[in-house]
């Protein structure tokens, strides 16, 4: 802990360690308790860079009220339902639910299919981590296309929005889909640009993975979604080990001889 200036709140005073993604989370990362817990594999290709590490991605950021608020509306209940090396409790909920639309790639559903402070929770858990990696304030943990995605009044309003005082963000659209392959839920990827073409941040959590689309421009297509199903969170579930971001991976980890 050290003083400051909190990064949302803007009060001064003790400044607690701030991780970008929950630090509850890597432990679900490292290898399983059967293959004696070791440390995780981190792959960066954009700066070309691998190995095993226990290192976190976290900085001197908020205070203890702000991060609490953090835990209480969203990290906490999430964590309740992402993958660890024994279930995954969302995807259980899903396959309890009658999908809104079927096809040959993935299943729909609408939030409020959901329990009401999950479907919340998710929500606010998507905003608070693009916030972070927005206004993160170190520039070498590889969020740096993430500048910019938001302009100067969408990120007051997810500010007011994290902090309590609106209820959403009229010019974000979150779409999470839950992965259906059991081999590929245990990792983390830190929000990155992925579309050249609309402002939109990708981020993976342990079988959750966020697409945040940012207006209020939308393509047809999202436009379409927004205004058939849900204009703020859309839940959909897929083999993501049939995505472009894993094969992407696997050729990477493949020219490197990475086991």
């Amino acid at each position: 802990m050290k003083a400051g200036i909190c990064g949302l709140c803007k009060k001064s005073g003790i400044i607690k360690k701030s991780h970008l993604l929950p630090k509850s989370a890597y432990k679900q990362v490292r290898d399983h308790p059967s293959e004696g817990g070791g440390s995780p594999m981190i792959v960066d290709m954009a700066r070309n860079k691998f190995g095993k590490t226990d290192k976190q991605v976290d900085a001197h950021f908020l205070c203890g009220n702000c991060e609490s608020v953090f835990s209480k509306f969203g990290e906490a209940p999430v964590s309740k339902i992402w993958a660890t090396h024994f279930d995954f409790p969302m995807l259980d909920i899903l396959n309890k639910i009658t999908p809104i639309s079927i096809s040959t790639k993935r299943k729909l559903y609408k939030s409020d299919q959901l329990d009401g402070d999950l479907a919340r929770a998710l929500y606010y858990f998507a905003v608070s981590v693009v916030w972070r990696a927005i206004e993160w304030p170190r520039t070498n943990v590889g969020v740096v296309s993430c500048k910019g995605v938001l302009n100067v009044d969408q990120m007051r309003e997810v500010t007011q929005f994290l902090l309590g005082n609106i209820s959403v963000v009229d010019d974000l659209f979150i779409v999470l889909d839950v992965n259906t392959c059991s081999e590929m839920t245990g990792m983390l990827s830190m929000p990155a640009r992925f579309a050249a073409d609309l402002e939109s941040l990708l981020f993976d959590v342990l079988g959750l993975r966020f697409m945040v689309f940012v207006g209020p421009g939308f393509p047809l297509e999202i436009e379409t979604l927004r205004t058939t199903y849900d204009r703020n969170l859309l839940v959909t579930s897929s083999d993501h080990s049939e995505s472009r971001f894993a094969m992407q991976i696997a050729k990477y980890l493949n020219e490197n001889n990475i086991q």
